[in-house]
């Protein structure tokens, strides 16, 4: 997967542990990482987009698209208070609803 600029600040190794649980083919298992990344990428997105004014938004939006990580983090340091821990909160969530799925999942087999 692509390292995203907030890769850092989370860890989603736990739930691809669980998913390895699942008796899965390789481009099955490829799938639902990707999938699971994808899912975590809009919620934090999501959430970023949520703390900044519209001006705040656009000049995010360039930055990502440019995938410039040092002009993301300025921008965001700047724009907003607790970005990093609003980020962690946010991903933690999604972790944490995604595992419960896996676990529903895996209950059900």
């Amino acid at each position: 997967m692509k390292k995203q600029f907030y890769s850092h600040l989370l860890d989603v190794t736990i739930i691809q542990t669980e998913l390895r649980a699942f008796e899965l083919e390789p481009h099955e298992h490829q799938e639902l990482i990707a999938l699971i990344h994808t899912t975590i990428h809009h919620g934090v997105i999501d959430t970023i987009l949520s703390e900044l004014s519209e001006d705040d938004q656009k000049h995010f939006l360039k930055n990502l698209s440019d995938d410039n990580h040092k002009n993301i983090w300025e921008h965001l340091h700047m724009a907003t208070e607790e970005i990093e821990e609003k980020i962690r909160k946010a991903s933690s969530i999604i972790i944490e609803e995604l595992r419960h799925d896996l676990n529903e999942v895996k209950n059900s087999i």
